[in-house]
């Protein structure tokens, strides 16, 4: 593990690549998502002198001249491509990182489509909308396309449509181009379907219009979404023909252009207009430098563009690029992030794509969206000391794992705990937690649904409810007051401690060859109901002296017995539960089973509306016994169409019925590069893999795996 992970002073994940030869010092501000830098043969190189903020791409990082890393520098690939350069003249403060994880971005600004308002519309291309940014309001108005531009400042003149908006909390969608300018102070996201024109200084109140410096208020967060490019326009406020002399008439090198604002171009880039190029109608003066770019902010593209050229002696700007730290704490509404990394003290973060924790980071408040990955690089902890929200669905869940985990290596930990006062909670929905991530929360509220953790998980709360949710090793209840245990399975020994006053475990399959199944240390009031005990050391173990209520529970073949110090209570019964297949872990109940219908019959009937079973997992009536028993060959064929494909690839196979698989792909150099569970319900099961979930175009083989069987296939991804 990289050994100065610990010493990164990490942003939300900032990025970028340098297309052309630039003056003056480059910073790492920039995200850089396409998988090639532009339409040429190979990835081009970084041609700056000096970079002063952390530096990611997606591609290989082609070093060809001198160059100073003074942030971090990552990759996602696995080595950078030396061509001429002397090791000795490029300098990393940091060890660089590669193998890092892709970031893909979504083609259109979908939130904002859908919540934006107010909504501008440019009649289909008519008007072009400008965007005043006036202190505490935004003044929107229109000019036909093809007319004398309205002066920026001043009388609005002969303008359409115009309106004002309070700028706080404001989320603005123009379906068309947009031109925006002006002072600013609020919080608001302004997103255009085309273009986006920069056509003078934007800045916040209590920042140097010069250079974006200052005191801005915490609360000033401005996003700028194009979905197709952000451009620089060459006019006389931004410097046009070397220079708007604004501090004199003979200084060029003076504060051109001035954005405070966090920028994302979804289909394009950040870019220049007029770059002097010979087909361009446009031919300005030799040189034709315009000034210095002063952003403070963040800017995420789809791929870089230069910003300044060697054609007439010079075109465009210098940069001067800061990130603003106050972005560490949120985004502006719909911003986009495709990787953020997650460090140091931050009191309020949301993943809707991929976070990556690279040293011990606390935070207050985490929230993580449908399909967000939430990644370690190293054997860290993450505190989280208020809320820690996720919000999986079943067809999109999030993932918490580590990026690359080292054979032996201690586990890394997510710890909630009360250090900072108030009343902690967390609410977890449809997340996977894979091996080596240990939770030990200890909180107000925990509730949990569907959620699978694969290592060792301690839960403490005045009110826990876990439901539908799979242990592999094993959990602690504790806490004060109630715990709520329905219809999960634990491959591990589950252990009730903490004196709850209540805890009722409920519908539940322990199995656990090398320890106990059920624990009961310390509790004031427990209830075991309908749960399967069976394939343990000991089966339930009452280490308390409060009675335990026990009633239809199946507790079976435990090899050191099945009660201690307990009786088995009403209705209870030690009969083989007829799992589908214990070896591979499948303990859905046989259409034998006589665990089928034997729950207590005062708990809420099945979704087949029968008898509650007793067990984690209900046995649905409408399947025969004939589909439970049909067997296949030991291996079976599997298959992927289209093969080679651009976008996605279905990959279709056999198996015995409700089999759990495992989903693994490879590169052509044997590195993982994805992976997932699945349970088939048919016999005839189908897969898709889209090509995001991949490291680019290439060969890459894909193994199924159940038990140990296993079949592999190569399939080819040309986007």
């Amino acid at each position: 593990m990289n050994k100065h992970l610990r010493h990164y002073r990490l942003l939300v994940f900032i990025f970028v690549i340098i297309l052309a030869t630039t003056t003056g010092l480059q910073a790492g501000l920039q995200y850089f998502s396409n998988y090639q830098t532009s339409g040429w043969d190979e990835p081009v190189p970084l041609l700056s002198d000096t970079f002063n903020g952390d530096v990611h791409v997606n591609e290989y990082i082609y070093l060809r001249y001198p160059v100073r890393f003074n942030g971090i520098v990552s990759t996602s690939q696995n080595r950078f491509i030396w061509q001429g350069v002397i090791r000795d003249s490029v300098h990393f403060r940091y060890d660089p990182l590669f193998n890092m994880p892709l970031g893909f971005m979504p083609r259109y600004a979908e939130e904002a489509r859908r919540y934006a308002h107010p909504r501008i519309s440019s009649q289909d291309g008519r008007y072009m909308t400008r965007v005043w940014l006036r202190d505490d309001c935004i003044t929107i108005y229109q000019y036909e396309m093809g007319s004398e531009p309205p002066p920026l400042y001043g009388d609005l003149g002969d303008v359409y449509n115009v309106q004002t908006i309070h700028s706080f909390w404001r989320r603005i969608f123009i379906d068309g181009q947009a031109e925006i300018y002006g002072r600013f102070n609020g919080n608001a996201t302004i997103v255009t379907s085309d273009d986006m024109w920069l056509v003078d200084d934007i800045w916040y109140i209590g920042t140097n219009r010069e250079n974006g410096e200052g005191n801005a208020a915490f609360r000033n967060k401005l996003g700028l979404i194009s979905e197709q490019d952000i451009i620089i326009k060459n006019n006389s406020y931004n410097g046009r023909n070397n220079g708007y002399h604004r501090y004199g008439e003979h200084d060029i090198e003076h504060h051109s252009i001035t954005i405070t604002a966090a920028l994302c171009a979804l289909g394009g880039s950040f870019k220049i207009e007029q770059t002097n190029f010979e087909w361009e109608p446009y031919q300005g003066p030799s040189p034709d430098e315009r000034g210095t770019i002063h952003l403070r902010g963040m800017l995420v593209q789809w791929r870089a563009s230069p910003l300044h050229f060697r054609n007439h002696g010079g075109t465009g700007y210098t940069v001067d690029f800061q990130y603003d730290e106050n972005l560490d704490i949120f985004l502006p509404p719909f911003f986009y992030c495709p990787i953020q990394f997650i460090q140091g003290d931050i009191r309020y973060y949301t993943i809707k794509n991929l976070g990556i924790i690279a040293e011990n980071a606390e935070c207050c408040y985490l929230t993580a969206l449908p399909g967000a990955h939430l990644e370690f690089l190293s054997f860290d902890t993450l505190t989280i000391s208020s809320k820690f929200d996720i919000f999986g669905t079943v067809a999109n869940p999030v993932f918490i794992r580590w990026h690359e985990r080292p054979v032996i290596s201690p586990p890394a930990k997510i710890v909630m705990n009360w250090e900072r006062g108030g009343w902690p909670d967390a609410e977890m929905r449809n997340a996977v937690f894979e091996n080596g991530i240990q939770l030990n929360f200890d909180a107000d509220t925990i509730l949990i649904d569907s959620c699978r953790f694969a290592d060792e998980v301690i839960l403490r709360g005045r009110y826990v409810q876990i439901k539908n949710s799979t242990f592999s090793e094993g959990v602690t209840l504790n806490g004060w007051g109630n715990i709520v245990f329905d219809h999960n399975l634990v491959e591990g020994t589950l252990i009730v401690d903490g004196n709850p006053r209540s805890i009722n475990i409920i519908n539940n399959t322990i199995i656990n060859p090398d320890g106990d199944g059920i624990f009961l240390d310390s509790y004031r009031s427990a209830e075991l109901n309908s749960n399967i005990i069976a394939y343990c050391e000991r089966g339930i173990v009452k280490d308390n002296w409060h009675d335990v209520e026990l009633i239809y529970n199946n507790v079976y073949s435990n090899r050191d017995g099945d009660y201690i110090d307990c009786e088995p209570g009403e209705a209870s019964i030690s009969l083989n539960p007829c799992f589908i297949d214990i070896e591979e872990g499948d303990y859905q109940l046989s259409w034998n089973s006589t665990c089928i219908n034997a729950g207590d019959p005062d708990l809420p009937h099945d979704p087949d509306g029968s008898r509650a079973d007793i067990g984690a997992f209900y046995r649905d009536r409408g399947l025969s016994a004939f589909e439970e028993m049909v067997e296949l060959p030991e291996t079976c064929s599997i298959t992927a169409s289209p093969n080679p494909f651009n976008s996605s690839c279905t990959i279709s196979f056999q198996v015995r019925l409700t089999r759990e698989f495992q989903i693994k792909i490879y590169d052509l150099s044997g590195r993982e590069v994805f992976s997932d569970r699945l349970f088939a319900s048919s016999i005839d099961a189908t897969y898709t893999i889209k090509g995001s979930q991949l490291g680019g175009a290439g060969i890459y083989f894909v193994r199924l795996i159940t038990g140990n069987k296993q079949e592999t296939l190569k399939i080819i991804y040309l986007p």
